[in-house]
């Protein structure tokens, strides 16, 4: 049974190009983001195209950044894309798109505080099996802002979904509620603390880690085609991030190393 309005429009065409998912973006380091989308089918030569207000708008067009997308295939109707935005220096707009000559997303544009700046951060967690009542606080959030309107980040502090290994869980109870109350994963990056539920430890190859990793330490989107990225061993969660006058830290209590540490003391 089709729960949502997106899933609804997206079984029947409705939705264009396809898309299973449109892009979420994350904070990845104080001048990167991580973005990942997907689609029903592959599609060949997908290419995340990006640019900055620091540019000076009569040579925007010249100016563009675009970077080819690194491919995953999860199963015959899951084709995940992903790719780095950065660095994006001293701006107060980043925007971009995903592109390709079959799909193709709308203009997305993140906002950027200054340090001087108040941030609104919005703040969720545990929103597992609960999709009606996410969807419900949600729409309360947006009535909040006002249409058009969203926080400048949100920070998710862990168990997004019951399982990990399912596929019907990211969808429904994480990407369709955020899509249809707004669409604020687009312009609102999220600082994600992964919960227990979220990701498996395991770290063999080909585990369940379909959506969890961030490939926090990689700066680039040709980083992402490393064999440990590729193959389901790289992990890391820890990074800050730097969000107008306030500045996160995010520690990975599940999976401690001497490489967090050493981090963590810098």
């Amino acid at each position: 049974m089709l729960s949502t309005l997106f899933d609804w429009m997206n079984y029947w065409g409705i939705l264009s190009r396809g898309f299973q998912k449109l892009p979420m973006v994350f904070e990845h380091d104080q001048e990167h983001y991580y973005v990942v989308w997907e689609t029903s089918f592959s599609v060949s030569e997908f290419s995340l195209e990006w640019w900055t207000d620091a540019i000076p708008i009569s040579k925007q067009v010249g100016r563009h950044n675009i970077v080819k997308a690194q491919y995953k295939m999860i199963d015959e109707s899951h084709h995940r894309y992903s790719a780095i935005i950065g660095p994006v220096g001293h701006t107060t707009k980043v925007h971009y798109k995903c592109t390709s000559k079959s799909a193709w997303t709308n203009e997305y544009t993140i906002p950027r505080r200054s340090e001087t700046e108040l941030t609104r951060i919005l703040v969720i967690s545990d929103n597992q099996n609960g999709p009606t009542e996410f969807r419900q606080v949600l729409t309360g959030i947006q009535n909040h802002y006002g249409k058009g309107n969203a926080p400048d980040a949100i920070l998710h502090v862990g168990d997004s979904v019951q399982y990990a290994n399912r596929l019907e869980d990211w969808q429904n109870q994480l990407f369709s509620p955020l899509e249809d109350a707004g669409g604020y994963q687009h312009r609102s990056p999220i600082v994600w603390v992964p919960g227990n539920h979220d990701h498996d430890k395991a770290r063999t190859p080909d585990n369940s880690n379909i959506y969890a990793d961030m490939y926090h330490g990689i700066q680039t989107t040709e980083g992402l085609d490393a064999p440990e990225v590729l193959n389901g061993t790289y992990h890391r969660f820890y990074h800050t991030a730097s969000l107008g006058t306030a500045r996160i830290i995010v520690l990975d209590a599940e999976c401690p190393s001497a490489e967090q540490s050493e981090f963590l003391e810098r």
